[in-house]
């Protein structure tokens, strides 16, 4: 995966393998880095204005057992962006993050979590409805309007 699309999700080769981080991690490692430094560090004084500018953005994302809760649902891919597999029926889960089911009229439903990156914008970003989101976040759209209504709730408790 070089290629980038970020409708589909794809970020690219160095972004797909970097792992984001929320603003309220960055502010425990920025805490920590400036406890173990010594006062005579002269990188201490731009650690500490980072710490505080990202202290004061933490403030307005969403708090860490929303964000766990992002990574654990799975949200239906809409039907045009769905590949069908027939497996009478059975769940399968082929990589971990989706699962495909065949339904009794054979229609398939594809359900995944979300990419890395899509939870921590949405816990960043904290768009208030989907039309916000999905002009914040374009990779959304590859997943049904009421499993992203139900994420969005998750970003509100």
């Amino acid at each position: 995966m070089t290629e980038e699309n970020y409708v589909a999700g794809e970020l690219g080769l160095v972004f797909s393998n970097a792992t984001p981080l929320t603003l309220p991690v960055v502010t425990q490692f920025l805490r920590k880095r400036l406890e173990d430094m010594e006062d005579s560090d002269k990188a201490k004084g731009l650690i500490d204005s980072c710490y505080q500018q990202v202290n004061m953005l933490q403030e307005s994302c969403v708090n860490e057992y929303a964000v766990s809760e992002l990574h654990q649902i799975r949200l239906r891919i809409r039907r045009d962006e769905a590949e069908v597999i027939g497996n009478a029926g059975i769940p399968t889960s082929l990589d971990g993050f989706s699962t495909y089911r065949t339904g009794a009229d054979g229609s398939t439903t594809t359900k995944t979590r979300l990419k890395e990156f899509e939870v921590v914008a949405l816990a960043t970003l904290v768009p208030k409805n989907v039309e916000e989101a999905l002009v914040l976040i374009p990779s959304l759209s590859r997943y049904e309007t009421e499993d992203l209504q139900a994420a969005i709730a998750l970003l509100e408790q």
